[in-house]
Order: C-alpha cells, then structure tokens, then sequence
C-alpha cells in the first residue's frame, strides 16, 4: 500500500487466485490499482477515484474496475 503525505491511499498491491492470463491457468498474479481524488461523506474521508485490475504493476494491467464514487451513506 502507497500513502500519500496526509496518510490517503494511493496505491494497493497484492496477490488475486485467478486464471486471467495468458496460459489460462490459475495461479496467483499481482492485482492492484490506484486511488485517486478523495471526499468526505459525513465524516469519514474516502478515496472516489478508483482503478484496479489483475497484473498491476506489469506490461499486461488493463484496469477492468474503474469507479468514480459520487455519493456514500453509511447506516
């Protein structure tokens, strides 16, 4: 995990069970994203921008979750 200098998420990194690759074969792979701009809904601060996907971090990432949060309630 990457922080900026106010303590925001930037980056998360890790390892997914999936055969989304090119040998069609399960295995672990790195999958990740990046945070962008963050807001606070009623008090509590949270990242709006979001893209991850599986390889991150490699020449085969194609970010295939991509958010822009525009609103959260929490209950």
């Amino acid at each position: 995990m990457i922080l900026d200098s106010s303590g925001a998420v930037r980056e998360v990194v890790g390892q997914r069970w999936s055969n989304a690759n090119r040998d069609r074969t399960f295995r672990l792979q790195p999958f990740g994203g990046t945070m962008g701009a963050d807001r606070t809904f009623q008090g509590l601060t949270i990242p709006t921008e979001i893209a991850a996907g599986n390889h991150y971090g490699t020449a085969d990432y194609l970010p295939f979750f991509q958010v822009r949060l525009i609103n959260a309630t929490y209950s």
